[in-house]
């Protein structure tokens, strides 16, 4: 499903490709991109950040927080995901979907189950659990396991139903 709404985003690039202004030697240009794309694409690229303020730009211009994505799953739900790779700012993003509106007992389908929000959160916990029993982790692994483990602790304080 392709979303017929196309939302702009403004992104500040810098560079160092383009010629140095003479007037600061050591400050990069800065150029004004404007990209158009879908609500959804803006949606992932939003969540790739951990951008809460570009989250909240976009709920702005009328995001809908439930609507079903291309990969059959809620914006909640790809929040809950991206804990792996934001950790704790995926909080934040979920924090920022459940007071728009976002449903907390929707479901989605994993390994052929019907999960809502906090099984999908549990089923995390599970993962990173048995991840942990690794022998001879490094500690930035450890720290970043432990980062994981508390935003998935705050997260299930935030989809309980």
């Amino acid at each position: 499903m392709r979303l017929n709404t196309s939302v702009a985003l403004s992104l500040l690039v810098a560079t160092t490709a383009l010629e140095v202004s003479p007037a600061a030697p050591s400050q990069p240009k800065m150029v004004k991109i404007v990209v158009e794309m879908t609500e959804e694409q803006a949606f992932f690229a939003v969540l790739e950040q951990g951008d809460s303020a570009g989250l909240a730009a976009l709920i702005e211009t009328g995001f809908d927080v439930n609507q079903q994505l291309e990969n059959g799953a809620t914006p909640l739900f790809m929040a809950i995901f991206s804990v792996s790779t934001i950790g704790a700012r995926a909080v934040d993003i979920v924090k920022m979907l459940i007071k728009n509106g976002a449903c907390v007992t929707t479901t989605v389908i994993v390994d052929g189950n019907p999960v809502t929000p906090f099984e999908l959160v549990e089923i995390l916990e599970e993962q990173l659990s048995a991840y942990t029993q690794a022998p001879n982790l490094p500690a930035e692994q450890l720290n970043a396991i432990r980062e994981i483990g508390q935003a998935l602790k705050a997260l299930k304080g935030l989809v309980r139903s």
